[in-house]
């Protein structure tokens, strides 16, 4: 029982911040499981996460290895934006990048090449969604896959997804998900282009350490290592998981008007047809549009603005999966 620690830097030479590779290694073969966090610099519960579990893992780790690199974006998160401060790109849909490419490819072709030249069984990639969302697990879509291959990966998502212990969900169906570059995001990318099942757990508020959050994407991350025999399993303070039936990620009710976002229900909440999720009002009060649910949805989270302009959605929905 137990591992030995070790920690390196990687990058391309010629960008000023380097990213850390932290790396626990039992003296038992088993699985190796890299966890990736912070590629959107915005988004830094995962980083607390992945320290939170450094802690630990050296004593606990069982068999196998665990990489876990705690920011993908160390510029952005100093900065506290979303993308590359460098060029404005989002690194997580220019996977697996291109050595020749703009600064941005450069940087994801040097994770890329960093994280799969370690041949992982699995991928966790960490996110963090609106303040006002529930915790949930993404599975990305294996669009490169057909007939009995896709299932089969497809079940393997699922697997680590579920171990999670959080509300699981598909991503936008085929189409769009091929359109919004899905596949050319870290997981999408693992799974499409190196056959490496991969999840994106999202978890907390942006910008800001919350510690329960940091627990609860721990806790998360823990099920997936316990699932696969890394680690011992151990009791968990589960948030509520809707699991009623099969849902995928959709966009909720977009805004007609601009005005102020007043949300009217809690996240987590099924919707029914015709529910009221929030309102648009104007600075004197006045109800300038109620955004409804237009079918039966769970409501995975309202977006992090107090204002909307038109044509904005107000809200992140579970839609079932059946009913694409």
């Amino acid at each position: 029982m137990g591992a030995v620690f070790s920690n390196s830097t990687f990058g391309p030479r010629e960008q000023p911040h380097a990213m850390t590779a932290l790396a626990f290694r039992s003296a038992l073969p088993g699985p190796i499981v890299a966890i990736t966090a912070n590629i959107h610099g915005d988004e830094c519960t995962g980083t607390g996460a992945i320290h939170a579990l450094a802690s630990v893992l050296e004593e606990n780790l069982l068999k196998g290895s665990v990489l876990m690199y705690p920011s993908l974006n160390p510029e952005a998160l100093e900065d506290g934006r979303r993308d590359l401060p460098a060029s404005g790109e989002d690194l997580n849909r220019l996977f697996p990048g291109h050595w020749n490419g703009s600064r941005a490819e450069r940087r994801v072709r040097s994770i890329w090449q960093e994280v799969i030249h370690q041949a992982p069984a699995a991928i966790l990639d960490l996110h963090s969604d609106s303040p006002l969302s529930i915790p949930y697990t993404i599975m990305d879509r294996p669009i490169a896959f057909r007939g009995g291959s896709r299932r089969d990966m497809e079940l393997r998502i699922e697997a680590l997804a579920r171990a999670t212990g959080l509300t699981v969900l598909w991503d936008y169906p085929d189409s769009k998900y091929r359109n919004l570059h899905l596949d050319r995001s870290l997981a999408g990318s693992a799974i499409n282009r190196a056959a490496i099942p991969a999840i994106t757990i999202e978890v907390g508020p942006r910008r800001h350490l919350d510690p329960a959050a940091v627990k609860t994407m721990n806790d998360a991350v823990w099920g997936v290592l316990a699932h696969m025999g890394m680690v011992k399993d151990r009791s968990r303070a589960k948030p509520a998981v809707v699991r009623a039936q099969s849902w995928y990620r959709a966009d909720g009710p977009v805004a007609l008007v601009g005005g102020i976002l007043a949300p009217l229900c809690n996240p987590g909440l099924l919707l029914e047809p015709g529910m009221a999720l929030a309102e648009i009002r104007n600075l004197d009060g006045e109800v300038m549009q109620t955004l409804r649910a237009n079918c039966r949805c769970l409501l995975l989270g309202i977006v992090e603005k107090a204002f909307l302009k038109p044509g904005d959605c107000c809200a992140t929905l579970g839609l079932a999966e059946q009913a694409r």
